[in-house]
């Protein structure tokens, strides 16, 4: 939980001693009446040291120590750092590889992605979307990590690595209208918080107030070219996380699935997929003077050998307008 519900938990339940909070990526110690509300920052940047005194029944029965984790502090043992080297140059080669030439900016910032439509956004949702030929992609925008920019240019597999890191499988759900209705209005709820609920979306277009009252914020649903129809049913491709109800998307939650966890493909291999899907193509329509099928099978090979990959080119086309 972030800080704001691990300071909520300890003040409505006080009779938690200690309260190890997580998400949030900064180093925080407090106390709340009696209860210790601790967080140890990220990426192992830091620990803390607990020591409890059972005999203390105040809050001061808790000693913490902090301990930043350096070089100086913990030098790496010599027999684990060779098999940590061979990995990393073995991975370093493999993130490396391009996927793709991309002929656009990449804008992965926390502060843009969370707030507003973005190309990485449309790009991944599309991919989602055409895969299963579903109505509707919906993706929380905290999937994507990186909070960076990348600049037009090659697109490696250690670039989707970082913007998708996590093992996210993509399911598709039935889902009527009313459940759509109440899954986007909870995406801008926060706006303008940068929360990772707000959505990336495909296969739908949206108007929506942001200084409205939160859930009373869409004004303006096509699905299509169609007005969103509340009594119908619409597939969606998205998260199996958002179809749990995760992130606030409650009204996702027992809808029924046409392919579900087991059955749907991991989301940075869809999107890995996609684009050397593309690339291939690619080679096909150059070899469309050829007219024989192992003509075209051997320009695959030929392709193979010499690493050439597709161009992308995701682009923002107003699927999400704010007033």
């Amino acid at each position: 939980m972030r800080l704001p519900n691990d300071e909520k938990l300890a003040t409505e339940v006080p009779e938690i001693d200690l309260i190890f909070g997580g998400h949030d990526h900064f180093y925080d110690c407090k106390v709340i009446g009696t209860t210790v509300v601790l967080k140890s920052g990220c990426d192992f940047s830091n620990i803390t040291k607990v020591v409890l005194n059972l005999d203390d029944k105040t809050a001061n029965r808790f000693q913490l120590t902090k301990i930043d984790i350096t070089e100086k502090s913990f030098p790496a043992d010599p027999q684990m750092q060779v098999i940590v080297d061979e990995n990393l140059l073995t991975m370093k080669k493999k993130m490396e590889k391009v996927l793709a030439n991309c002929c656009v900016d990449l804008d992965c910032r926390s502060a843009h992605i969370r707030v507003e439509e973005s190309c990485i956004s449309n790009f991944i949702a599309d991919v989602m979307r055409n895969a299963f030929s579903a109505d509707v992609a919906i993706l929380n925008s905290g999937t994507i990590r990186s909070d960076t920019v990348y600049k037009a240019g090659n697109f490696t597999m250690g670039n989707l690595m970082d913007i998708l890191p996590f093992e996210d499988n993509v399911v598709v759900i039935q889902v009527t209208g009313e459940q759509l209705l109440l899954a986007l209005e909870n995406g801008f709820s926060k706006v303008p918080a940068t929360e990772g609920r707000f959505p990336a979306l495909s296969g739908v277009k949206v108007t929506f107030d942001p200084h409205a009252e939160p859930m009373k914020r869409v004004r303006q649903v096509t699905v299509g070219n169609e007005p969103l129809v509340t009594d119908k049913l619409y597939s969606v491709c998205t998260k199996m996380y958002m179809s749990k109800g995760r992130d606030g998307y409650d009204s996702l939650v027992g809808c029924p699935y046409t392919v579900n966890e087991e059955q749907g493909p991991m989301l940075s291999c869809m999107v890995m997929n996609y684009i050397r899907a593309l690339g291939i193509v690619n080679i096909i329509k150059d070899t469309k003077d050829q007219i024989h099928a192992k003509n075209v099978f051997h320009r695959l090979k030929f392709h193979s050998r010499r690493s050439s990959y597709a161009t992308i080119a995701p682009k923002i086309d107003q699927r999400i307008i704010r007033l």
